[in-house]
């Protein structure tokens, strides 16, 4: 990861952005739906959480310049303490999103890279996290960015290994 600055997560944003789609790019219509992880997660489950990651992201923020997180269909489940349950939200997102077409997922992975760019733009990067103390805003959206590296890895790793699986 990049310097932890503005300047450093919108570039690493930027390049998580360029390098994702890219990959994506690359997977055909049948590998999109078929490649998968060992859990079942396909290529096409991986790419539309990642959307959706971006819009929590933001939503959670609370300095959304429109409205985004609605779009994923799902109310975000809280817990006790707060913060958000995550296994719960991926297992409701992941029931929205299945269904969605390319073209779909494709859409609202551009919306998300555009909506989490432009909140990092304007954010207080120095205040509190969404949960508050000792997670700052900056925090938040290195997290964000973070989280994306993971996944893309993944699907790169699914890409190298299709050919094995033919």
């Amino acid at each position: 990861m990049g310097e932890l600055t503005r300047q450093g997560i919108l570039d690493e944003l930027a390049q998580e952005k360029d390098a994702l789609l890219d990959l994506l790019s690359r997977f055909d219509d049948e590998e999109w739906e078929t490649l998968a992880r060992a859990d079942g997660w396909r290529v096409h489950d991986i790419a539309a959480h990642i959307a959706d990651v971006h819009l929590t992201t933001v939503a959670t923020s609370g300095l959304a310049s429109r409205p985004s997180h609605a779009e994923v269909g799902v109310t975000l489940p809280i817990q006790s303490n707060g913060r958000v349950d995550q296994d719960r939200l991926n297992a409701l997102r992941y029931r929205v999103n299945r269904d969605l077409s390319r073209e779909a997922v494709m859409a609202r992975l551009y919306e998300a890279f555009t909506v989490l760019r432009e909140t990092i733009e304007r954010a207080r990067l120095a205040g509190p996290g969404p949960y508050g103390p000792p997670e700052t805003m900056l925090e938040w959206f290195y997290a964000a960015v973070s989280h994306n590296r993971t996944h893309r890895l993944e699907l790169q790793a699914l890409f190298e290994t299709r050919d094995e699986r033919a």
